[in-house]
């Protein structure tokens, strides 16, 4: 909780970084696992109090190794961990909802040049307590830009070797000095956005569809002739051109880390068949072109989404409530919280196929059954007696409202 704060919070006071250390120290020398925490609670609000900001620039120079200072080691991350490609069935209407309501919510990426504009008007406001709109990066150039970025790096960088103290007067005697040589650099008009808080890189999605029948696959057109296991051809293909990519790009060098590796998220969005397709695929793709997984750290996320279609119409996935039961905030936050969302979601789909096709579909009982009634009344009319030619009954019968009046006496 206190990371994340330090991540959304434009600047944290001293005074309150002061006494939430001093309240910290008291449970340093509990026994583990509370001594450990708080070791490590304390050494984030200690390098937050000597270089402010540095929880928030940490995260983001692990999502984004570009914008890392020279030399710094990253972690295993190398900044494809943001994107997330979704596999989504489309035999299941609510797996089309999840795509219809995901597809538009992609944002843009900022590029490099914003991203530094943004987090050195954010260290001027921790350090100077300068409004980001009032620091004018954004009317300089490019390579002025970078320049004033390497300088503020490294600028905190030292800063978090010294002392509270030090360490103040030393960023407020540097970037006083670089506020003035940002003036003299700024040009008449802006260059670039206003800068604005940084914040962590949205997660970016690459949609596939998939479309798996629930019926026994046929040789030569379904799945695979060269494997020994029935793989849908569709499911292959998709996993080929997710992985394929990865394969190409480089790991960053010199690697200082020996397990550094593209962090790939799959997210399966269906049913237990579409889970059953995806592993039989990623299975013998493993086993067939292994060189694709040499560098790639796999993470793979299911969401059931099968409440409709498929011929499963009102069933749930059973893999999805077995791990609900032993996980219990997949079981809050996906199994059933996923759910209002399927109610409530505006969706132009549902079932196989799409909205037109369902429609068509409905109204065909609607004309038979109203063809049915048509015939049932013009057989009626043809057999009741003309209001003309009215038979009387035959002596000793009862007329059908006497029997009903009878009845209702009774």
């Amino acid at each position: 909780m206190l990371k994340r704060f330090s991540i959304i919070a434009p600047s944290i006071p001293s005074n309150l970084l002061a006494q939430a250390i001093n309240s910290v120290k008291v449970y340093y020398l509990w026994p583990r696992p509370y001594g450990d925490f708080a070791r490590e609670v304390l050494h984030t609000l200690t390098m937050e109090a000597r270089s402010p900001g540095s929880v928030l620039r940490s995260q983001i120079f692990q999502e984004n190794p570009s914008l890392a200072p020279k030399g710094q080691p990253l972690a295993s991350h190398t900044g494809k961990e943001r994107l997330v490609h979704f596999i989504t069935d489309f035999n299941y209407g609510e797996a089309r909802t999840l795509y219809d309501l995901l597809k538009p919510a992609s944002p843009p990426e900022s590029t490099t040049t914003q991203l530094q504009i943004d987090i050195l008007s954010n260290v001027f406001h921790r350090v100077l307590n300068i409004e980001p709109t009032l620091v004018g990066l954004e009317f300089c150039v490019t390579e002025t830009i970078q320049s004033f970025y390497d300088q503020a790096m490294e600028i905190m960088e030292q800063s978090s070797t010294m002392n509270e103290k030090e360490a103040k007067a030393y960023r407020t005697q540097k970037f006083t000095v670089m506020r003035e040589q940002v003036i003299s650099s700024m040009l008449p008009n802006a260059e670039f956005e206003p800068p604005q808080h940084p914040r962590l890189s949205p997660l970016l999605y690459q949609f596939s569809g998939l479309k798996c029948v629930n019926s026994k696959p046929r040789k030569g057109e379904d799945y695979i002739d060269n494997l020994k296991f029935p793989v849908r051809k569709q499911a292959f293909q998709i996993l080929v051109s997710i992985f394929t990519p990865y394969a190409k790009i480089a790991l960053p060098s010199p690697t200082t880390h020996k397990d550094r590796k593209h962090v790939v998220k799959i997210a399966v969005v269906g049913g237990d068949s579409t889970l059953h397709h995806i592993l039989s695929a990623h299975v013998c793709l493993r086993r067939d072109q292994p060189q694709l997984f040499s560098n790639v750290e796999l993470r793979y996320y299911f969401i059931p989404a099968c409440g409709s279609g498929g011929g499963n119409v009102g069933a749930a996935s059973i893999f999805a409530s077995f791990l609900g039961r032993s996980d219990r905030w997949y079981c809050r936050n996906i199994v059933h919280g996923i759910r209002p969302l399927f109610c409530i979601a505006p969706s132009t789909s549902g079932g196989v196929g799409n909205g037109t096709q369902n429609q068509e579909k409905a109204a065909v009982p609607q004309l038979s059954k109203e063809k049915s009634m048509n015939s049932l009344n013009n057989k009626s009319a043809s057999n009741s007696p003309s209001p003309t030619t009215k038979e009387s009954p035959p002596i000793g019968s009862q007329s059908p409202v006497g029997s009903n009046q009878q009845e209702l006496i009774s």
